[in-house]
Formats: structure tokens, sequence, C-alpha cells
């Protein structure tokens, strides 16, 4: 946000900026053209891409439980902590994505919705009018779940 701050008060009026996996994109890529951004497929071998977004003015930031975790008997753990039960968290969140004007805004509430789960998440995310995507571990695989914002923001073009 900094970055894009500073770019603002130099006139650039189309830029991606990415730090950390926090991602804000203003304007366009080409003229005419959004900005693309993925959504990672999670526990894919290597990296591949699950869903591919066009963004303008928006930010976004991911967080999930297939990078920085351990399993032990059987269980998953990741790096998340739930504040509520003082551990990791419990969820079958493997995925949170937030757009948000902000970086900063983005990323707290991806981490947010891994610790709410699915349907909390999901039911805050359509209080505050959030566009947030969720990729749950299913018995099937994975499995997608959207809010209105998000749904919205898509159907919208971009």
């Amino acid at each position: 946000d900094e970055i894009a701050a500073t770019l603002d008060r130099l006139g650039l009026r189309n830029y991606m900026v990415e730090v950390g996996g926090e991602i804000r994109v203003r304007g366009e890529r080409l003229p005419g053209e959004a900005w693309r951004l993925a959504i990672e497929a999670p526990d894919a071998p290597g990296r591949r891409v699950h869903r591919l977004l066009r963004l303008r003015d928006m930010a976004m930031a991911t967080s999930g439980d297939y990078r920085s975790f351990i399993e032990h008997e059987g269980g998953r753990y990741s790096h998340t902590i739930d504040p509520r039960a003082g551990g990791p968290i419990k969820t079958r969140v493997a995925s949170a994505t937030v757009l948000r004007p902000s970086a900063a805004e983005a990323d707290a509430l991806a981490t947010a919705m891994g610790v709410l789960g699915i349907t909390e998440g999901l039911e805050l995310a359509r209080q505050k009018s959030w566009a947030v995507y969720l990729l749950e571990r299913c018995e099937s695989g994975l499995c997608s779940h959207s809010s209105p914002a998000f749904q919205r923001l898509l159907d919208g073009g971009e």
C-alpha cells in the first residue's frame, strides 16, 4: 500500500505491486486490458492456477494452509492461530482470497476468513459486502465458495 501510494504521488496510473504475496493493482496492464491475477491451486505439485481474475484498481491477498503446515498423527496443522482457541485453526479452509481497496485490509481479512471457516466467514463477508473466495477441503477434493460481492465483481466483468 505504501509503494502504491508512492507510485500514485509520482503520477503513475498503471502498475502492479506484489510484496510477500499481497498484490495491489491500479489501472490497466495494457490499454483496455485488466491485470490478470491468479488464485493458486492448493496442494498442486509446483504452482498451478486454480482461477484467473481480471482486476483493476484493487488489492488481492490469499491466505491458506498449503505452504506453512505440519502433518502430525493424521492431522494437518497450519501456521494460522485461532485466537479464540489459542491454537492452530481447525477449519477445512484450504485457501481464502479477499479483494479489497488496500492490500493490508485484504491480507488481514484473508487470514480472518481462514480462522472463521466457510459458514462464519461467508456470512460475515455477506454482511460486510466483502469480495471473498474460499476453497474448502471436501471429500471429493476442493469445493469453492464465494461471497455475493465476489460474484458480482466477476459478473461485472472486472
